[in-house]
C-alpha cells in the first residue's frame, strides 16, 4: 500500500481473479481502479462511483478509462474518496464479524433427500 501513494490510478487487467487484493488496496489508499467487470472486481468497483468498469477483454476501454481519469482530477478524487469509504466500511473487522454472526445464526433447511440415492442401510 505504501507504493500506491504515488499512483493516480490503478489499472487492473486481470481476466481471472476472485476479489483482487490490489484493487482493494488501491481503493483503501484512495486510488480509483480501472478494471474489467468480471470475477470479484464489481464487488468493490462500481462504474463511475468507485472506479471504472469495462467489459472483459476490452483493453481499448481500459485505456479510455485511464485517460478519462488522467484528464479529470476532480473525478479521480471523487472516485478515490468513495472507494476508500466503501472499503473501510465493508472490510472493517466489526462489519465482517456482524455479517458472519448473522450467517451462522440463520437457520437453514436440511437438503431434500435424493429419491434415487441408495439407502444408507442397504449393503
Amino acid at each position: 500500500p505504501a507504493l500506491l501513494t504515488g499512483f493516480d490510478v490503478l489499472l487492473h487487467a486481470s481476466r481471472w481473479e476472485g476479489l483482487p487484493r490490489a484493487v482493494v488496496q488501491a481503493l483503501l489508499t484512495g486510488i480509483p481502479a480501472v478494471t474489467f467487470d468480471n470475477d470479484g472486481a464489481p464487488e468493490v468497483v462500481f462504474d463511475h462511483e468507485t472506479g471504472i468498469l469495462v467489459p472483459l477483454g476490452r483493453t481499448d476501454r481500459l485505456a479510455e478509462g485511464v485517460l478519462e481519469l488522467a484528464a479529470d482530477p476532480a473525478l479521480r478524487t471523487r472516485l478515490g474518496v468513495a472507494g476508500r469509504r466503501l472499503c473501510l466500511d465493508r472490510f472493517d473487522w466489526r462489519t465482517m464479524v456482524d455479517e458472519l454472526d448473522v450467517l451462522y445464526r440463520t437457520p437453514t433447511e436440511p437438503p431434500a433427500p435424493d429419491a434415487n440415492a441408495p439407502s444408507p442401510l442397504a449393503q
